[in-house]
């Protein structure tokens, strides 16, 4: 499982969600909108970041994170 937030200088309400993958949509005050949730894979964040682009939106800020297991395997590691 992946986890990914993106921070916009921009508020966007609720009903964005489903067009987001149905990620989470939170307000951070007046002037901001954090978009989180788990996806899929890193093709899923690439489809999201395109969407972002297209709606000519900039994110501030952009957390990827990995939340599987790595474990070493025959020196390599594994998923």
């Amino acid at each position: 499982m992946r986890y990914v937030e993106i921070k916009f200088k921009v508020l966007l309400n609720t009903e964005w969600s489903s067009w987001f993958n149905n990620l989470d949509i939170i307000q951070l005050g007046m002037t901001a909108t954090m978009v989180c949730g788990n996806i899929d894979d890193v093709s899923e964040l690439y489809g999201l970041l395109d969407k972002i682009r297209n709606l000519g939106l900039e994110p501030v800020f952009l957390k990827y994170e990995y939340t599987g297991s790595l474990e070493l395997t025959n020196g390599e590691y594994s998923c």
